[in-house]
């Protein structure tokens, strides 16, 4: 028992337009999450840009007193 389908225009523009939709979704959800790693990566930026200026300032701390105590 074959079904006989004919597919009209209209059927195809539904089509087409759930087609559109479930690609935008997915679109959606891909640079939703794109998004979401970039602001994560910035706060590791961040961090590491700070601890980078911690370190230098115990660098420069240490630097000082070696040199005050005239490298002894």
């Amino acid at each position: 028992m074959l079904l006989n389908v004919t597919l009209t225009s209209g059927h195809l523009v539904s089509i087409g337009i759930a087609l559109l939709a479930i690609v935008v979704t997915l679109l959606g959800f891909y640079f939703k999450h794109v998004i979401k790693i970039e602001k994560q990566l910035t706060a590791l930026e961040t961090k590491v840009e700070n601890q980078g200026k911690t370190l230098d300032y115990v660098n420069d701390k240490i630097m000082n007193n070696i040199a005050k105590s005239g490298g002894k």
